[in-house]
């Protein structure tokens, strides 16, 4: 009965490690992809600390790579931020105009991602905003996300008259601030920017909330008659892209 039971734990553990080195290497693979692609910049990237991941990191390369991406906006600022600032940077060499939007509300991220944006000489693509997170009026209802509002209005304002490809980085508020934390990012941007095509990029799509939270994205969709698409993505935690119009 020992050796059974042995036997048995041990195959189990086995599972496990496989499990787990198989993550890390999918992970080392797509952070070598990813240094490759980025190969002629000397400071490198830091993900370690940072929320996102090396996967998920590779599959918005491949998107920049293969559709047309105008502008970006994301909730939570850090390595993707400077990664945006580097796509943008490759495919445009030089802009007249900012092209990532981005929103934090931890003062401490912010400043270690201004000075990340300084070191890499991003300034010219990235409007860096402080936004802490406040009280909103969202379809009928209150919710707390990040004081973006004025921001993207005026973004808007900015590309009036366009028919723009705007990506959504969904990667923040944490979800220690309440259920579905991260819930109002797709109200927050319809608001201004419902007449342009968005592709709202959601990580940690394994977790049940996130997947509850992209459902009712597409209910509130299909209720207001706009048109949308969703495909799940094979990563480490699970992703989601979510396109609209």
């Amino acid at each position: 009965q020992l050796k059974s039971y042995i036997r048995k734990n041990m195959d189990v553990l086995k599972f496990f490690i496989t499990k787990s080195l198989t993550k890390n290497a999918k992970q080392i693979e797509s952070f070598i992809s990813l240094e490759r692609y980025l190969a002629e910049d000397q400071i490198p990237l830091r993900f370690h600390g940072w929320p996102i991941s090396p996967d998920i990191a590779l599959e918005m390369a491949g998107i920049f790579r293969h559709e047309k991406i105008d502008y970006v906006i994301e909730f939570g600022s850090g390595t993707s931020t400077i990664l945006f600032g580097k796509f943008f940077s490759k495919s445009l060499g030089s802009t007249q105009e900012k092209r990532v939007l981005s929103f934090d509300h931890e003062k401490k991220y912010l400043q270690a991602t201004r000075a990340a944006v300084s070191e890499h000489e991003l300034d010219d693509y990235i409007d860096l905003s402080y936004a802490p997170i406040t009280t909103l009026e969202l379809n009928g209802s209150q919710r707390s996300y990040y004081d973006c509002k004025q921001q993207i209005s005026d973004f808007s304002k900015r590309i009036a008259g366009q028919s723009s490809h705007i990506l959504i980085l969904v990667d923040g508020p944490p979800g220690n601030l309440g259920k579905q934390s991260r819930a109002p990012a797709l109200e927050v941007v319809l608001t201004e920017l419902s007449g342009h095509h968005l592709m709202f990029v959601v990580d940690d799509y394994n977790r049940d909330e996130e997947k509850e939270m992209v459902n009712d994205w597409m209910n509130f969709l299909t209720t207001h008659g706009l048109k949308y698409e969703l495909e799940e993505v094979d990563l480490d935690k699970g992703g989601a892209l979510l396109r609209v119009n």
